[in-house]
């Protein structure tokens, strides 16, 4: 950024990422005043430095900001902004919109105590390194500034944009001359901050691939639309424009958490405001995945499937449904398009991964195909199987075979211990990767290890069933026998009673 366009620029918007490390760095050689005290109330777009150990009540700048929810103290909101090489930690306010002495809504001055009133869209930022905290940047600004310059901006580009769309009814050749003129005068370097508007859902799985779809405002025209991209915290993706003012996105793989959500064009920030999004990590019980072995269901099924895995997760054109699905060889053709342009390490939606589709259909030559480079053999799926398990479920021996040449490792979770299944594979792959002769056997013995896992789950299930079953029949008849004994006891004491009684009166007549 321009030094002279600096304050400018601070006026309307908030300073993006990217120039907060710049100015701080920069700190002694860049133009902007450090101060020691405040001579009046700061105003919006006022930038500056302080230094914490030579004015230590840089905070009490005169404004209102809203309070803790405890009423002691202004709440400060924290995030930080990292690089390869420094952290910056940001901590900012906002205007309450009220009197901070008599407590009351008010705007611009107080009309009982005379004071001026922070308005709530009038926010404080505060910029500092991690390694050098000494070292302050602050920056003011009043967001209903930054809605105004939106606006005109935006009427400025939409504009542009209607002038482009009117062209859809010239001839094709005059249509492709005039668009070009139209993208030459929209300079995406002079377009100061686009905002979302929405997005949907607000939300996805830590797995990624999720289709988001973000609303923008102005509906722009991007001149070169592979230099768009939506950022997820420090992770970005390619953005696809579906409609003017509407954008496609998939979700990348992410740890759960709340993380940032803004556009980027030509790796500079081109969102006002960013917003939050989540991932969450969605667990799947043990009881809902016995229920339905999705590796089961038929060729058809799962061929189909895989398919509009391709189609959502790298753009494919692919056919309407076969009849019977799609075979081994048209995956081939695929693949052989792809694999050197793509990686295979998202799940889909469903939380499986395209090892995991192939590995369940059998496609050996798929597996191989792809190979360790582009996929994590060992990823698990949702339900917490991997590829090589999944092939054994099947009992799809080309697979098994496939898998374990690449070099698929078989892990030990805690749970399965018990029964032994993991620890005697491993056994078998670390005989199989000594001597790999006798490939065929080896196999053999590993489908048998899944089949006796299995039919001991199975029992195990059957087992806790049936204590479950006597549990409730010993106590349904501990109640039964209580009931009876209760019933004699009180015949018992009624009859005792009755007799007594009797006693009593001939004693008295």
């Amino acid at each position: 950024m321009e030094q002279e366009n600096l304050f400018q620029i601070c006026k309307w918007r908030w300073l993006k990422p990217s120039e907060v490390f710049s100015i701080l760095r920069r700190f002694g050689d860049i133009n902007i005043p450090e101060i020691t005290q405040f001579t009046s109330l700061p105003t919006n777009g006022d930038l500056f430095f302080v230094r914490k150990s030579k004015f230590k009540r840089w905070k009490q700048d005169g404004h209102s900001y809203i309070s803790r929810k405890s009423g002691n103290g202004t709440r400060e909101d924290r995030e930080r902004y990292a690089d390869e090489v420094d952290t910056i930690q940001c901590a900012y306010v906002h205007g309450s919109g009220m009197c901070s002495k008599c407590k009351m809504p008010a705007y611009g001055t107080c009309s009982t105590c005379g004071l001026p009133v922070t308005p709530i869209k009038f926010h404080r930022r505060a910029y500092w390194l991690l390694k050098e905290p000494d070292i302050v940047l602050v920056h003011y600004l009043d967001e209903a500034n930054s809605d105004w310059a939106l606006d005109e901006e935006s009427s400025n580009i939409s504009s542009i944009s209607s002038e482009a769309s009117s062209l859809m009814n010239v001839e094709p050749t005059e249509q492709i001359k005039k668009i070009e003129e139209v993208l030459k005068r929209l300079d995406m370097s002079e377009i100061p901050c686009v905002s979302i508007i929405d997005f949907s859902p607000e939300w996805a799985d830590i797995t990624g691939g999720s289709k988001i779809l973000i609303c923008i405002e102005p509906a722009i025209m991007v001149p070169q639309p592979h230099l768009l991209l939506c950022a997820f915290g420090n992770v970005k993706v390619h953005v696809e424009s579906v409609q003017l003012g509407v954008l496609r996105c998939y979700t990348p793989v992410h740890d759960p958490g709340i993380v940032d959500l803004y556009l980027l064009y030509d790796n500079k920030e081109i969102t006002r405001l960013r917003k939050e999004f989540e991932f969450k990590e969605i667990q799947i019980t043990v009881q809902a995945v016995r229920v339905k072995d999705w590796w089961n269901q038929s060729t058809q099924d799962l061929s189909r499937e895989l398919a509009m895995n391709l189609e959502e997760e790298f753009s494919l054109p692919i056919e309407p449904e076969l009849e019977n699905g799609f075979d081994e060889e048209f995956f081939l053709s695929e693949f052989t398009n792809i694999i050197g342009k793509h990686s295979f390490f998202n799940l889909d939606y469903k939380g499986r991964g395209i090892l995991h589709y192939l590995a369940a259909l059998n496609y050996s030559k798929c597996i191989r195909l792809i190979g360790s480079d582009k996929a994590d053999l060992n990823k698990k799926s949702s339900d917490g199987k991997t590829p090589l398990q999944i092939a054994a479920y099947k009992n799809n021996k080309e697979s098994i075979l496939a898998l374990l040449q690449l070099g698929a490792i078989i892990e030990n979770p805690e749970d399965d211990k018990a029964n032994g299944l993991f620890s005697a594979l491993s056994r078998i792959l670390s005989d199989f990767q000594n001597s790999p002769v006798d490939i065929e056997s080896r196999v053999q013995l590993i489908q048998r290890h899944v089949r006796t896992w299995l039919f001991r789950k199975q029992f195990h299930d059957i087992r806790q069933a049936a204590k479950t079953l006597q549990r409730a029949i010993r106590g349904m008849l501990a109640r039964k026998h209580f009931k009876y004994q209760k019933k004699a006891a009180v015949l018992i004491q009624k009859t005792v009673r009755s007799w007594l009684l009797s006693m009593h009166k001939n004693n008295v007549c």
